[in-house]
């Protein structure tokens, strides 16, 4: 069921700091809600991407950066909102999507674990809970 982002993180008892471009966020039990793309998933429930990809508000790569680090520096379990783009679009070449219509939806019974980081290219794999 699609929803809107803020409705998402709300599932997961986290708040975005801000509406237009959270896309991170702590819940309420220490755990770390990320919005990823749908298309960036492999392997199942792999889904790697990179932050330097994103060229949207600072201000949310900034906070997305450090929840990543929170995550990986204390081993926080990360929830998942899945972002899924409308109209048949591609995030080849977009290098800021917030203008792109979008749907939300979320999978609580998948938690994600950072596997790797190295300040920009991140990798996280989900498993069933």
């Amino acid at each position: 069921m699609s929803t809107s982002l803020t409705a998402a993180f709300r599932s997961y008892g986290a708040k975005p700091k801000n509406a237009r471009w959270s896309v991170s966020a702590k819940a309420s039990d220490g755990s770390v809600v990320i919005s990823c793309w749908q298309q960036f998933f492999s392997r199942g429930m792999v889904y790697t991407d990179r932050l330097s990809r994103w060229q949207g508000n600072k201000f949310g790569n900034d906070e997305l950066r450090r929840h990543i680090e929170d995550a990986v520096e204390s081993s926080l379990p990360i929830r998942l909102v899945i972002a899924h783009l409308e109209d048949n679009h591609s995030l080849d070449g977009v290098w800021d999507a917030s203008a792109i219509n979008k749907t939300f939806s979320t999978r609580p019974d998948l938690t994600g674990r950072v596997k790797s980081f190295d300040g920009d290219n991140f990798t996280i794999e989900f498993s069933i809970e």
